[in-house]
């Protein structure tokens, strides 16, 4: 690969990042929790050295009361969490927001965040491409594979989905399979990604210790002189990770998960629930049969990206772990998925370009790139979690619907507006306020006031922002609580929730409107 190309690739890489982390920064008006909480995770971490997170303690407290009947929801206190804060780090062991959080003393985190959260998705493709030419496979061949990254719904989806951490493994976790895989690994540069991983979250440690000890059995002789490195390095990262779930964490959702990967319930699952088993034979279609069908041609590869999906195969939270690509359950097997079809493609170019017939054959395998491209773009889980078949998803594949839809977040475009709509917010509710509202807020109010997931903390909050139903005659006219016991009971919640506003001295008949909701101020010198 020349100078010149290396160039030009890293030109075209910035091209590509620079819309794509505009359209993020505009989109963080859409708002979610999770951006919210990592943003101020940052922001507390930097100024008090606490991973701790307020907005996180709320959410909890929501989900503690989110299947309970309305008349108990209604005859509690809604004043908060207690503790008002959680340290995340029970949660998830996220040490890499350490060296992070620096950074927003220079870059605000609503910029800082999803301009990471770009780089990561976009560093994927653009370190398949150097591997790729670096093998001297033809520019064209590689750009497919490019295509090809890009076209899966983990990196299409997931681009424009919420940040999470573990995010930030598809480009880490590359890097350390590179390194762990090159015909002379560079010890001090797998130290270095491997140890970056490490620190990413509690599980991707173990990760890659298990990546280590399956490489070193597979190519044994490849790694001989240097096995009791390796060795021990395998056994710090998973160490470490096991140190950290076991003692360090206090996150019951691993006791359930973990109950899940148990040969007999697996089993269980696999025969009894129809929509476990189509969800799954989706995801093993998706990942293996269309997208990692050319990773068979580096069989080690491809057996270790078998390895790290075993969580997703056998375990299971709901679904997400199945068919939910958008979401981050499919970090942490999606960068050794990327690489053996990579290495793969590599292996089957190199065999076609040594052919009697290079060109007929390598066209044959571009083509069947093509096609295998275009078949995941359209796949989508049907109710049941099985497969179906709709063009019309391309229209939300990243790469078509980001340039498709620029216009719309520039100066006069519709997100642009809509952007600019939201941003009202902030400038009714003067900082050092109390505010409960709706999840859509919590990303540009939570800095310099104290929120909480609506309708926790209605009872002390000065300000609530809830979603305002305009029909004529609708009752109630203020939403925004959400109930697991079906419309029913969620409509006898917020009724209950706005004779409680009421009576808490909010003004209900003159509210600022945001969009399509409303802000409502507690009156002066009304008291709970």
């Amino acid at each position: 690969m020349s100078r010149r190309e290396t160039y030009l690739t890293l030109l075209l890489f910035v091209c590509v990042l620079i819309p794509l982390s505009y359209i993020q920064i505009m989109e963080w008006n859409y708002g979610s929790a999770d951006n919210a909480f990592l943003d101020e995770l940052l922001t507390n971490i930097r100024q008090t050295g606490k991973p701790t997170s307020q907005i996180n303690a709320s959410v909890y407290e929501v989900f503690d009361f989110i299947d309970q009947e309305p008349e108990i929801v209604l005859s509690g206190r809604l004043d908060g969490p207690d503790p008002p804060e959680i340290n995340q780090f029970e949660k998830h062991a996220y040490f890499v927001l350490y060296l992070i959080a620096p950074l927003t003393f220079l870059i605000p985190g609503y910029i800082l965040i999803p301009l990471l959260k770009t780089l990561c998705f976009c560093g994927v493709p653009l370190v398949a491409y150097l591997y790729m030419r670096g093998k001297r496979v033809a520019r064209f061949s590689a750009a497919l594979l490019v295509l090809l990254v890009a076209a899966h719904p983990i990196w299409s989806f997931g681009l424009f989905w919420q940040m999470y951490v573990d995010r930030f493994f598809l480009i880490f976790g590359l890097l350390f399979i590179y390194q762990l895989t090159r015909e002379h690994p560079d010890k001090t540069k797998l130290l270095l990604t491997a140890g970056l991983c490490a620190i990413l979250t509690e599980r991707s440690g173990a990760i890659c210790g298990a990546a280590i000890v399956a490489y070193v059995v597979l190519q044994p002789r490849k790694y001989l002189l240097s096995t009791p490195f390796y060795a021990v390095l395998a056994v710090v990262l998973m160490g470490a990770s096991v140190f950290i779930i076991q003692v360090v964490l206090n996150n019951e959702d691993y006791q359930g998960f973990s109950s899940s990967l148990a040969p007999s319930v697996f089993y269980l699952n696999v025969t009894a629930d129809a929509a476990f088993r189509n969800k799954l034979l989706t995801f093993l279609m998706v990942n293996l049969a269309l997208f990692g069908l050319l990773g068979l041609f580096d069989w080690r590869s491809y057996l270790v990206t078998v390895g790290t999906m075993l969580p997703n195969i056998m375990g299971t939270l709901g679904g997400g772990e199945k068919t939910s690509f958008a979401t981050h359950y499919h970090s942490t097997y999606f960068p050794f998925l990327v690489w053996s079809v990579a290495t793969g493609y590599a292996n089957v170019y190199r065999r076609l370009r040594q052919s009697s017939r290079p060109r007929l054959w390598i066209g044959l395998l571009n083509t069947s790139a093509c096609v295998t491209m275009l078949i995941p773009m359209c796949i989508y889980p049907t109710e049941v979690g099985g497969l179906g078949f709709d063009s019309r998803n391309l229209k939300s594949i990243a790469w078509y619907r980001s340039f498709r839809e620029l216009t719309r977040y520039l100066p006069g475009g519709q997100m642009h507006d809509f952007a600019r709509e939201m941003q009202k917010a902030p400038a009714l509710i003067p900082e050092g306020s109390v505010v409960s509202t709706v999840e859509k807020f919590l990303p540009i109010l939570h800095d310099g006031r104290d929120v909480f997931l609506y309708p926790d903390g209605v009872d002390i909050a000065d300000w609530v922002i809830v979603y305002l139903d305009r029909a004529p005659g609708a009752s109630p006219r203020y939403l925004g609580a959400v109930s697991y016991l079906g419309p029913e009971a969620q409509k006898q919640l917020n009724l209950g929730l706005e004779k409680r506003l009421a009576g808490l001295g909010f003004d209900l008949e003159n509210p600022e409107r945001v969009v399509t909701w409303a802000v409502l101020k507690k009156r002066e010198g009304s008291v709970p």
